[in-house]
């Protein structure tokens, strides 16, 4: 008779958010299965990794971007750690201004004290 394999928790999808929330589980105790069927051109397959805490359009700190940008960094950090794979790369984000007028709003945002530790005002 086959045996019978038992799960505490099943994640449905493979992406960024359901992979993290399969270690994570895991770390605390739980017996995961994940199930995912890929799909040409999902999200999962087209994003690039990007932790971005700036809203580029409106050049405001999405919500509690400082936290979040930080237990992102503590979390990857702690997988490379037990994986043995690097994941966490800092590194700039330019951004292309099509106009002056978006480049003179983009140095005037830049002086906001929210902004202090998530942007540089060079243009």
């Amino acid at each position: 008779m086959a045996q019978r394999t038992t799960h505490d928790v099943m994640v449905v999808g493979h992406g960024l958010a359901g992979t993290c929330l399969a270690i994570e589980l895991e770390r605390r105790g739980a017996k995961v299965l994940v199930f995912d069927h890929p799909m040409p051109g999902s999200a999962s397959t087209a994003a690039a990794g990007l932790v971005n805490p700036v809203s580029l359009r409106r050049i405001v700190p999405v919500w509690r971007a400082l936290e979040m940008l930080q237990k992102a960094r503590a979390f990857y950090r702690s997988f490379e750690a037990d994986s043995g794979v690097r994941l966490w790369h800092d590194m700039p984000l330019f951004k292309v201004f099509s106009t002056a007028e978006a480049a003179s709003f983009w140095l005037r945002r830049a002086t906001d004290p929210d902004l202090f530790d998530l942007v540089e005002d060079r243009v």
